[in-house]
């Protein structure tokens, strides 16, 4: 007897337990999703919002995920920002079933926005750029930096942004933190408002004069009284116009022998009309541009002597004053004008420049020879 009722208090329980299992409802799920769009083309920077429909509609949070956050990333909420250019899938998924998205990037188209900057070219030469800037906002300060396409990589190589190595510049202008009066008078003395016209190689430092038929790429942001951009930094492309094909300009030179160290040296150009340059240079120095012209090889897209000679005329206009080095008709000068070591081979180069024209003329060479007890 007491073994039978020992088995019926097992089994009230259980029964117990069945029941409240059947009574239990079982939990509805999402039997498919659908995403829209499905497919996107996008540029760099761009954000898409996605819309998940569930069917059955449960209102279940969705979880989404980029298959290349590289690419392009993903919030919780669905809010797609593109990164960089290339193609990636965005997923949602719920209760185990999935839709997606397919979103192609494409890089920043380069251009200047109307919304906040006009741009306008007023002229081109082969060493020049003159453009006008005006912002939409005419209270907004901005910054504006220009040069060749190499030297913008090369910032970008070595800083984040170009806003940041800006900043950096102000900070070792001003000497001053950013925030502090010294930085921010900096700043505004190097940052414009409203429309402003601007000759692109007088702010490039030491690039001016440009290379011809070159690639010139001038960038400009809307910034705060720190700087720090209001605006994202636009990128405008410019072409500076090919060179000028070679002028009916050739020189003499007298006092110039093989192998002698000269003392007085006359310059005699065929035409007295037209302006040139003269220099004195190592002949290694020379020898160095000759070599990669012979190799055909260009130093940052330009070809090596043309690179040369701009090279040399752009340190002169760095030096202040000015060096005497710009001339037109005859011209004499001594060799102890120069700093020269003894025992060396130099060269006088010689070639046509035109302000606006830049070089007019291949390079002439006049080598020579320092002496063993050369003092210049």
């Amino acid at each position: 007897m007491k073994s039978k009722i020992y088995t019926l208090l097992l089994i009230l329980p259980l029964l117990a337990l069945v029941g409240c299992n059947e009574d239990k409802p079982q939990e509805k799920k999402v039997e498919s999703l659908s995403i829209t769009p499905d497919a996107k083309e996008m540029t760099v920077g761009e954000t898409l919002e996605l819309k998940v429909t569930q069917q059955p509609n449960l209102n279940k949070k969705v979880s989404f995920r980029s298959l290349n956050a590289e690419l392009a990333t993903v919030s919780d909420k669905g809010v797609v920002t593109a990164v960089a250019k290339g193609e990636t899938t965005i997923l949602a998924e719920v209760d185990g079933v999935s839709a997606t998205c397919k979103v192609t990037i494409k890089e920043e188209q380069q251009q200047v926005p109307k919304e906040d900057f006009i741009v306008e070219t007023q002229e081109i030469t082969p060493t020049n750029i003159f453009v006008s800037i005006t912002a939409k906002d005419p209270n907004m300060r901005y910054a504006v930096n220009a040069g060749t396409e190499e030297a913008y990589n090369n910032i970008i190589k070595n800083r984040e942004s170009q806003p940041n190595a800006n900043r950096e510049w102000w900070k070792t202008l001003s000497g001053g933190d950013l925030g502090s009066d010294a930085y921010r008078e900096a700043v505004k003395n190097d940052s414009y408002q409203g429309t402003e016209e601007f000759d692109l190689g007088s702010i490039s430092g030491s690039e001016y004069p440009y290379p011809a038929n070159h690639t010139i790429v001038l960038r400009v942001y809307g910034m705060d009284q720190d700087g720090k951009e209001l605006t994202k930094v636009y990128e405008y492309k410019l072409q500076t116009k090919p060179r000028t094909p070679n002028v009916d300009l050739t020189f003499k030179v007298e006092g110039i022998t093989a192998g002698a160290m000269p003392t007085t040296v006359k310059i005699i150009p065929s035409d007295q009309t037209k302006p040139y340059y003269f220099a004195v240079q190592p002949k290694k120095y020379v020898d160095f541009y000759k070599k990669a012209q012979e190799e055909n090889k260009p130093i940052d897209g330009v070809p090596p002597i043309e690179m040369m000679c701009l090279r040399l005329v752009q340190g002169s206009l760095q030096q202040d004053p000015l060096p005497d080095v710009f001339k037109t008709g005859l011209h004499q000068f001594e060799m102890s004008d120069f700093t020269l070591q003894p025992k060396r081979d130099y060269v006088l180069i010689i070639f046509g420049w035109d302000k606006e024209l830049g070089l007019t003329t291949d390079p002439a060479y006049f080598e020579f020879k320092t002496p063993a007890n050369a003092t210049n």
